[in-house]
């Protein structure tokens, strides 16, 4: 609450699960920069009177209300996971919220945008879709049996993971192991079915062995398997704790212009002018989505006033659109002072030189140039504030709560289940303040139902 209260800006981030009890319970995170560093802190978890809109979105106006203490205006991003009660544009969560906090605007998770934008590119045709259906039923088949995966690994060192319904980079991992072990698959498939004496699995082992071996299916594993690195990469980059609608720019464009590689290179030639052009239709659908997706929402068209590349043309031209559009999007920024202060920001040198945003706010911060660079500075922390993901911070805090509400501990309230959430998550906090671990070993031991005396001096 004391780094909050100094923190000029917040945002929260909300995702949620079930535990062992089948009690559903909502993670909080709330985002902020203080002194120049991001933080993320878990803030608690949660469970809402019923899954609606109203039931979820009380809950959180509850905690908020804690939290900011009154300052409405402090609030200025929320992201939630990709539930539809969470998102709808009139009804949902973030609008009832945005009701009572008019500068949060609603984030979507960009890692999970490039889930949809990936699986609509995989979906858009039909021998697209064909293949995606033959290949993660490759290792759905061989999950299946005990005997099946022994055969795997007589002929592979690498398993090949089932595939998820919910995440994307399981059919990246599966497109890859499939194209770098296809002859070890092959062999593995036809060892099952000399071996095998059940007639169905005879029948399956064929059906793959035969697709594994068409023109059309090795086609579209070449095609993807170029793609899938670049995608990996990026998906990664967009769950990184330190990204910032700056670097997603700088991410976004370097992926679509791999993509056209692609699309221009020999992977999207083939004798069949059909394929030729579905491939090539494919490369065109993630980069538009790509666009359509990312480069449309105001934060992004903010960032690019910190665009390093467009700085030499900034300094003859201001952008006048950005910084309307920055005005409009966050009225603590005085726009008339925004343009004096990017006049010189963008003709000294020494102050642009900076790669990232967080790099830029310590040097301001350091030489004293936040009363100079007043509005600059405001911008920086809410472009730093602003989550781009909900994957890294409140996963890591649903994973968290597995461990410690077992089958055991079920019946665990949730005064104990977010103390001892804490001390699991917050670890690094609650070694900078050692003064309070030295109040909890004082409370302790001054319990009165204990039986032993604990209090020495």
């Amino acid at each position: 609450m004391t780094e909050i209260r100094k923190a000029s800006f917040v945002a929260v981030m909300v995702d949620d699960t079930t535990d062992v009890s089948e009690q559903t319970q909502m993670v909080i995170v709330l985002r902020y920069v203080l002194e120049g560093e991001i933080f993320e802190r878990f803030w608690g978890f949660f469970t809402p009177e019923d899954q609606t809109t109203d039931g979820i979105s009380k809950c959180i106006l509850e905690q908020l209300d804690t939290i900011l203490e009154g300052s409405e205006q402090k609030l200025i991003a929320q992201t939630f996971d990709s539930a539809n009660v969470m998102k709808g544009k009139k009804v949902g969560v973030h609008a009832k919220i945005k009701a009572v906090y008019s500068n949060a605007h609603f984030m979507h998770s960009y890692a999970h945008q490039l889930d949809l934008i990936m699986r609509n590119a995989a979906s858009i045709t039909r021998n697209t879709r064909i293949f995606f259906s033959n290949i993660l039923a490759i290792p759905t088949f061989f999950s299946r049996s005990q005997q099946r995966v022994s055969i795997l690994k007589k002929h592979m060192e690498v398993y090949i993971s089932c595939p998820s319904s919910i995440r994307w980079n399981f059919d990246i991992q599966t497109v890859n192991r499939v194209h770098e072990n296809l002859q070890p698959l092959k062999n593995s498939l036809t060892e099952i079915q000399l071996t095998s004496t059940a007639d169905q699995t005879i029948a399956e082992a064929t059906g793959i062995l035969k697709y594994m071996n068409d023109d059309n299916f090795m086609f579209w594993l070449e095609l993807f398997h170029q793609i899938m690195p670049h995608v990996k990469v990026i998906y990664n980059q967009m769950r990184s704790r330190e990204i910032s609608a700056d670097k997603v720019n700088e991410y976004t464009s370097n992926f679509k212009t791999a993509i056209l590689g692609i699309r221009n290179s020999k992977f999207c030639e083939n004798p069949s002018e059909t394929l030729m052009a579905e491939a090539k239709e494919v490369c065109d659908c993630i980069c538009d989505d790509m666009i359509d997706r990312y480069s449309s929402t105001k934060h992004l068209l903010v960032a690019k006033l910190f665009d390093k590349k467009s700085f030499s043309s900034f300094k003859k031209k201001l952008p006048s659109e950005e910084i309307v559009l920055t005005s409009e999007a966050y009225p603590m920024i005085d726009k008339e002072k925004l343009e004096t202060e990017l006049k010189v920001f963008y003709s000294r040198s020494d102050i642009n030189e900076y790669y990232k945003l967080s790099e830029l706010l310590k040097f301001i911060l350091e030489n004293n140039l936040d009363n100079v660079f007043s509005e600059i500075t405001k911008l920086i922390k809410i472009l730093l504030t602003i989550p781009m993901t909900t994957s890294s911070d409140t996963e890591r805090c649903l994973s968290t709560l597995k461990r410690i509400k077992t089958f055991l501990k079920d019946t665990m309230n949730s005064e104990r289940l977010n103390s001892l959430a804490v001390l699991s998550l917050e670890k690094k906090f609650l070694n900078s303040h050692p003064e309070i671990k030295e109040k909890v070993i004082i409370r302790f031991a001054q319990i009165e139902t204990r039986r032993m005396d604990f209090d020495f001096k």
